[in-house]
């Protein structure tokens, strides 16, 4: 289908997740020339059932733009992880709230970032070895911090709860005997 477009030409293609991660050469090889001899513009990762009931294979949609091809490395990929397009996941596929395609719409033109979408340096891309553009390998994992109490706090604490339900142990063993 690229060899179809004309140079200012976009498409987009519908692809099997396994496409963006498999780990045999010509699968690599065929990663390497989309990103960089192809003009790969984005990589939008459906959630697996939005093709149900015909088939709950993930899937994700590959985008190229001619005017984008044989970029300079300083260039990126847009990834956009859509969870849900307003209807259920199931074979039922009844309609839903949630629905990030308006979202994927919104952010497109400029290839926003947001909670579901990055950009991923095309160098970035080209370091690894096997070429990936599976959604999750390059988003930034954010830690949160979390405060624990000391050990020595815990303990006090369960020394004291221990404290009050013995205590109320023995008042209801006095009364029981009454």
């Amino acid at each position: 289908f690229i060899d179809h477009l004309s140079p200012t030409g976009r498409a987009g293609v519908i692809v099997p997740n396994g496409v963006l991660f498999g780990g045999n050469k010509a699968a690599v090889k065929i990663r390497e020339l989309l990103v960089n001899e192809y003009g790969l513009q984005a990589v939008i990762s459906l959630a697996s059932g939005m093709f149900k009931p015909y088939s709950g294979v993930g899937t994700a949609i590959l985008v190229f733009d001619r005017t984008k091809a044989k970029r300079k490395k300083d260039d990126f990929v847009w990834f956009y992880d859509v969870t849900a397009d307003g209807f259920s996941l199931d074979d039922k596929r009844t309609p839903i709230e949630a629905n990030d395609i308006p979202d994927v719409i919104a952010k497109w033109e400029k290839c926003e970032e947001g909670a579901n979408s990055y950009r991923v340096p095309i160098a970035k891309i080209l370091e690894s070895e096997d070429y990936s553009l599976s959604a999750g390998r390059y988003r930034l994992v954010t830690a949160q911090a979390t405060n624990h109490d000391t050990p020595k706090d815990i303990l006090s604490e369960v020394l004291e709860l221990e404290d009050e339900i013995t205590k109320k142990t023995k008042h209801l063993k006095k009364k029981k005997k009454k």
